[in-house]
């Protein structure tokens, strides 16, 4: 199809505000009746968002302070005041990340750290055992759910990818986690971030001013599958994660907030709704995280798993979108997306330049240990 000589470089996009969806929604009595705003909640079965880490995790939904044995008050949402001595089959060190209800009471969300003696024998070295003595814990990311009534005083913990503390108990220099049924130990500053690391806390909202706390699911839909018959058109929708699992299902509450029309750019059309989220976020927004390498790029923010497994993606994706084809060939879509939809032509296309991609971002960090060693075996060489 052939575009018209009259046709104009640049067309107005028309985006609807984030805001006017929220004003809506909570004008709506009857949805609002339905949507949940209160604190975070512990289940077996996870369905719904306060279930899930995002919501327990966020400084929005939780109390900034716990009574320990009926006496003082410690604040445990600090840089460096989360960490606790508590109780369990002994005595261990633990970081406090969210205080959550169950069906029996409230409970704290402890992430454990190892002792030295603990560590798995492949990293039980001589040298960690020296500087286990002298106070050295490893971040594990085994949780633990236990009553606060366990706790047994508070504990000053500096993690080695923070401004070292003037005064501590213990330090933290490595992380250790268990990966594809293999222990692995990482450095500290490749950890996950709790939101307190990362975010204000919220100002305390004045006396008697009722204070609705929502989440929201910004998501994208560029419906490539059907490139090769319709010109691509792509959605931005969002959904309020206030609302129950049943009501999320229904197609009447994904909103559309835009489209990116034939020919245009995911860039130009999110822009002006990331100045909404800024703008928001100077008010009343929390947490702010996404899984789009464009989102991303557009606010800033690293990819949310950049540091814990998925960098190859990221990657690859950046130099995927920057990659320079041969003239006369159409661009081809995402291939970690959109590969089931590929034509032939697409795959003999994609099968020739892939070397090339490879070359330029792969390295042996993206690989896994049992696929490096097979791959080794295979060409029978060690310079992989």
């Amino acid at each position: 199809m052939k575009t018209p000589s009259t046709s104009t470089p640049f067309k107005n996009s028309y985006t609807i505000s984030i805001s006017e969806h929220i004003r809506r929604v909570l004008g709506n009595r009857n949805l609002r009746l339905q949507m949940y705003f209160g604190s975070r909640i512990e289940a077996e079965t996870k369905s719904e968002f306060w279930h899930g880490n995002i919501w327990q995790e966020s400084l929005l939904f939780s109390p900034f302070s716990i009574r320990i044995d009926n006496s003082k008050a410690y604040d445990i949402f600090t840089n460096n005041g989360s960490f606790i001595k508590y109780k369990d089959k002994e005595t261990r060190v633990g970081r406090i990340i969210a205080i959550v209800s169950t069906s029996n009471g409230i409970k704290l969300k402890i992430q454990q750290l190892y002792f030295g003696f603990e560590l798995p024998r492949i990293f039980a070295s001589s040298i960690r055992k020296e500087r286990a003595k002298n106070g050295e814990l490893w971040l594990s990311e085994i949780i633990y759910l236990t009553y606060p009534f366990n706790v047994i005083e508070p504990v000053t913990v500096w993690l080695h990818n923070t401004p070292e503390l003037s005064n501590y108990q213990f330090y933290v220099r490595e992380i250790l986690y268990n990966h594809n049924g293999r222990w692995k130990i990482r450095d500290c500053k490749l950890r996950h971030l709790h939101p307190i690391e990362y975010t204000q806390l919220p100002m305390p909202a004045p006396h008697n001013v009722p204070i609705l706390k929502i989440i929201l699911d910004i998501y994208y839909d560029d419906l490539g599958i059907f490139r090769n018959v319709y010109h691509s058109l792509g959605g931005i929708y969002l959904q309020i994660c206030n609302m129950l699992l049943w009501l999320r299902k229904q197609l009447k509450n994904h909103f559309v907030l835009g489209f990116v029309l034939v020919g245009g750019e995911f860039d130009d059309v999110m822009k002006p709704i990331i100045d909404e989220i800024k703008i928001l976020e100077k008010a009343a927004l929390g947490v702010i995280t996404a899984d789009l390498p464009q989102s991303n790029n557009l606010a800033d923010t690293k990819c949310y798993s950049g540091n814990q497994g998925y960098r190859g993606k990221c990657t690859f994706l950046n130099y995927w979108k920057t990659f320079k084809i041969p003239s006369g060939w159409s661009r081809l879509p995402n291939p970690i997306k959109h590969l089931n939809s590929f034509m032939f032509s697409d795959c003999l296309r994609l099968a020739m330049i892939m070397p090339f991609l490879l070359r330029r971002f792969l390295t042996t960090s993206y690989i896994r240990d049992t696929d490096l060693a097979l791959l080794q075996r295979q060409f029978t060489t060690s310079n992989i």
